[in-house]
């Protein structure tokens, strides 16, 4: 768990500007104040790493990159509460201008900000499935509660919001959620790029 931490100016030479973490058998938190937090495992998974974000005070994360995928996370195979964010000038030199997600995954946003993100595809979020996993009984989601906001959100190729390439995943908003500024420079979707997804549920 990340709680009441600003982090500022961070970057990955590969993946994950602030959190890299790959699939365990273990349920995992991750606690630090440092600029640059790791979590990683090489066994096969069953259950999910865990992270959470999450603020009770006036911090922000700012100024993020990464040089290739997820200037802020990249997940594969777990779970992310992100809760009270304000998060701003994050830019994946690929894929994922905040998230970068593969396999299964569970994410659940709520009253956050994000603004100023970039990438090449889906400025705020880029989801995959890489390994073809197959379904699992329990939902895989990316799920937005609570007041959300999306500013000056910009994709070079596709996706200027959301890039979702993962046949087992439900988009699930089910609150407001305010999208200003997002866009593509050169391709396909404003705000959503959809190749592959499971649902998609605005209510």
């Amino acid at each position: 768990m990340l709680e009441n931490v600003t982090i500022e100016s961070t970057r990955a030479h590969i993946d994950g500007g602030i959190v890299y973490a790959n699939g365990t058998k273990a349920d995992m938190q991750t606690q630090s104040t440092n600029n640059y937090v790791t979590a990683q495992s090489t066994v096969q998974y069953v259950e999910y790493i865990k992270i959470t974000i999450k603020m009770n005070e006036d911090k922000n994360f700012t100024g993020l990159e990464s040089l290739k995928n997820g200037a802020g996370v990249y997940l594969k195979n777990g779970m992310l509460i992100v809760d009270n964010m304000t998060i701003s000038m994050a830019n994946a030199m690929k894929d994922g201008g905040f998230i970068y997600s593969d396999g299964h995954v569970e994410i659940s946003i709520s009253n956050s900000t994000f603004k100023g993100l970039t990438a090449d595809r889906g400025g705020f979020m880029f989801s995959n499935d890489s390994e073809g996993l197959p379904a699992l009984s329990r939902q895989l989601f990316l799920k937005f509660t609570t007041l959300n906001f999306l500013q000056g959100l910009t994709a070079t190729t596709a996706g200027g919001g959301f890039y979702l390439n993962n046949s087992n995943m439900d988009l699930l908003i089910n609150t407001p959620i305010n999208v200003y500024d997002a866009k593509t420079t050169v391709g396909h979707g404003g705000v959503f790029y959809v190749e592959r997804v499971k649902s998609i549920d605005f209510k």
